[in-house]
């Protein structure tokens, strides 16, 4: 894929997805011009990891259901979110890993190396910074890492230990995250390649948005190899009933982006004070 620098505009997406209907179009918009692109993703995949257009379209039709179901008012969920974690003995935390704690959450979930993980708790690139969650025996349980470059901010490598998942453990450590950027870094983009059925769900309760579109399908296909075989990977395995989809293309993202706008001083102030 091809990652542009550029500032186009929502209905030229269209024309292109139009011009070019077997390429892949994701889009990150800048907020004060939310109709103008600050970073362009083009995608064509070869015929082995191509999938079909109606295909495609199932895929766009499954985020977009998300989108509806989730349309939350995000300054009461966050607030609760962020209540429901201190009363279960968590703690947020953005210092203090060790390179062994955090190849326990990203080895299995991402194939990080110890000496890849070392690389990144050593604190040499200020550009990375991870963001935790430690239970009240103080084991590390969530993490996330916001990876920063230029005017964007990248949060990936979203992990919970598996005895932890299901607690809404990733909801307030996101917005725990999302606030600091913000207080620190107030110009950047925060985005996430959301993976469709993992990832979507989670990210919509953290006051990111996500825009299809109409006329493009906004998604990359096959974004990612998981291994060698042909096989959903362990993230996908959880939406392989969708009709008419390959195992490849459970592989697919899509662009989400967080709302500065749902973000007050209150929230801000409120989940960087935990730390």
């Amino acid at each position: 894929d091809l990652r542009l620098s550029i500032s186009i505009t929502r209905e030229k997406i269209i024309n292109l997805q139009a011009d070019y209907p077997d390429y892949e179009f994701s889009a990150i918009f800048r907020q004060q011009d939310p109709e103008t692109t600050q970073e362009l993703t083009i995608c064509h995949n070869n015929a082995p990891r191509n999938i079909s257009r109606d295909a495609k379209t199932k895929l766009s039709h499954r985020v977009r259901e998300d989108i509806r179901r989730h349309n939350l008012e995000f300054n009461q969920t966050a607030l609760a979110a962020l209540t429901n974690i201190r009363n279960q003995g968590y703690t947020l935390v953005n210092t203090g890993f060790t390179a062994e704690e955090v190849h326990n959450l990203w080895d299995s979930t991402f194939g990080w190396t110890l000496t890849e993980c070392q690389s990144i708790t050593s604190g040499y690139n200020p550009e990375a910074e991870l963001y935790g969650l430690r239970d009240k025996d103080n084991k590390l349980v969530a993490i996330t890492l916001m990876s920063t470059s230029q005017d964007l901010s990248e949060s990936t490598e979203w992990s919970v230990s598996p005895e932890h998942q299901g607690k809404g453990l990733i909801t307030p450590l996101l917005i725990y995250a999302n606030a600091t950027t913000i207080a620190k870094k107030p110009d950047n983009e925060i985005y996430a390649h959301l993976r469709i059925g993992r990832s979507v769900t989670p990210a919509l309760k953290t006051g990111m948005q996500i825009y299809l579109p109409e006329g493009s399908f906004g998604i990359l296909t096959n974004h990612v190899t998981v291994g060698e075989n042909e096989e959903p990977d362990e993230h996908n395995r959880g939406i392989t009933n969708i009709p008419g989809l390959n195992p490849q293309a459970l592989r697919s993202f899509v662009t989400g982006q967080v709302d500065k706008a749902d973000y007050p001083r209150g929230i801000i102030d409120t989940y960087t004070a935990t730390n």
